[in-house]
């Protein structure tokens, strides 16, 4: 809790009429769903998006950007409308309902920027959004007063001359109109030459043409941070020099419009090892459902002792199902690759690694029919972290596997499909989170939104993961559930998303 923070609180306790909500104190609902580590980065976000109407949160991923975002909406009486990756557009919803607040849309950019939306929350079929139009390659919007744009995985927009850069351009039009915009992206402040939109938005330049100008004037504004070259022998030790300088020159220059919450400060506040079972949406998952109703005919056939080939029809629609997944795991692994994360990926079948390992470029892999040698140089290769992603077998990489980050600055991210066997997935969720590692591990069981039967398997799988203590070597933390939501919960009954 910051000093600010608590000298209003004594300042309150002073004073029978306390305001419900301020810009220093949460309202009782949202705060007894946040993590006291996020009640602080909440009120500040909101201060920055009451003063500049916009606002960037660019913290590390796994703190919670999105039920933070949320939060910000509700304590400034907003209804958010959300623009993220569709994966995860499910997981914006859940969000929503557990707040209890009344958004106006979720959709992902490559629908919302030609002027689409979804006409339900089945995220399938669509139609023409009436609150953003294109019209002569204009962008065009139309929206109430009380709504908060937020725009998920922000950085995909930080091109300037692309379809997803003049989307992001046409935030400017909200901000002049007091609509609040706030931006989430852990790495779209990489380099100053990526920040071209973003100096635009926080009305640092009057026009996108004057950027180069800018970037010239700001190194002369922070003399400090200037690098020699004759004080570095070798030239990568120079450019990794001017590297951290621009890096510190660009810190200073948007620290008035952005919070972050770093996992490295919060010590013990931060799981070292963060799981659990989420719903992603997929194309097909009025295909998944239909197969899962023939395994459960088949099941029910063998249930029956019915002849036929019952046990091999249930592997067959299972490996078809795991193909339908293949979008899921690409966005998500894509995403994780560009926050900087080592990514590892449990699938089941061969088919399904092959394609990925295809369409990914992935070089290390773990199946069944490899040599020891081939096996220990991907394991290799990714632990010296020369690779940044790695695909497993379940039933090959399951255990024997040490993946954790043992150098520190390579955070690993694991993406699984659920296998048969709850054996099998303790193991597999054990291969990251060891002894020694150097940074939290983050893992999603992936499951696909709007299948009952994966819903029900999530929450069977949440559940039965409360009870474990420990996985290998006490690496992994127990957390409760809302089994209902199939929202995670911790024993003081804060959410977690």
């Amino acid at each position: 809790m910051t000093d600010q923070i608590v000298s209003f609180l004594k300042d309150c306790l002073k004073n029978d009429n306390i305001e419900v909500y301020s810009n220093k104190v949460l309202s009782n609902g949202i705060k007894g769903k946040l993590y006291s580590y996020q009640e602080g980065h909440v009120i500040r976000l909101i201060t920055i998006l009451l003063k500049y109407h916009i606002a960037l949160d660019n913290s590390d991923t796994g703190v919670g950007k999105t039920i933070m975002a949320i939060a910000v909406a509700w304590e400034l009486n907003k209804r958010p409308f959300i623009i993220c990756p569709k994966s995860v557009m499910y997981n914006w919803l859940n969000v929503c309902n557990y707040i209890g607040i009344n958004y106006i849309d979720i959709v992902n950019l490559e629908t919302i920027k030609y002027g689409r939306t979804y006409i339900s929350t089945k995220f399938k079929a669509r139609k023409k959004s009436k609150y953003f139009n294109i019209s002569d390659g204009n962008y065009e919007w139309n929206l109430p007063s009380d709504v908060m744009i937020i725009i998920d995985e922000a950085h995909r927009c930080k091109t300037y001359k692309t379809d997803n850069g003049k989307f992001l351009v046409s935030m400017k039009q909200l901000i002049q109109l007091k609509i609040p915009v706030l931006l989430l992206s852990a790495t779209i402040c990489e380099k100053i030459s990526d920040m071209k939109i973003i100096f635009y938005l926080f009305d640092l330049i009057n026009e996108i043409r004057y950027f180069n100008k800018y970037c010239r004037m700001i190194k002369n504004k922070y003399p400090q941070f200037r690098i020699s070259r004759k004080n570095y022998i070798k030239r990568s030790d120079y450019q990794n020099a001017c590297d951290n300088a621009n890096a510190l020159i660009l810190s200073e220059e948007i620290k008035n419009f952005n919070s972050r919450i770093k996992i490295k400060d919060l010590g013990d506040k931060f799981p070292s090892n963060q799981w659990c079972a989420q719903q992603f949406v997929a194309d097909e998952a009025a295909e998944i459902e239909r197969a899962y109703a023939e395994i459960s005919i088949c099941f029910e056939k063998l249930k029956n002792n019915l002849s036929g080939n019952h046990l091999a029809m249930i592997q067959k629609l299972k490996q078809e199902i795991e193909l339908k997944k293949i979008p899921i795991f690409i966005e998500q692994a894509q995403l994780l690759l560009e926050d900087r994360k080592s990514v590892i990926i449990f699938a089941n079948y061969l088919d399904t690694i092959n394609i990925l390992c295809k369409i990914l470029n992935i070089k290390c892999k773990v199946v069944g029919d490899q040599t020891a040698e081939e096996r220990q140089r991907a394991i290799d290769l990714f632990q010296i972290n020369h690779e940044k992603i790695i695909i497993l077998q379940v039933k090959a990489g399951n255990v024997g596997i040490s993946l954790h980050d043992i150098y520190g600055n390579h955070p690993r991210a694991v993406l699984l499909n659920f296998p048969d066997s709850a054996a099998d997935l303790l193991q597999a969720l054990g291969r990251a989170p060891r002894v020694g590692a150097k940074t939290p591990v983050i893992q999603r069981i992936v499951c696909v939104a709007n299948v009952e039967y994966e819903k029900n398997i999530m929450q069977n799988i949440n559940r039965k993961l409360t009870n474990i203590s420990c996985i290998n070597d006490r690496d992994l933390n127990g957390y409760k559930y809302n089994i209902n939501n199939g929202v995670r919960k911790n024993e003081k009954n804060k959410d977690y998303v």
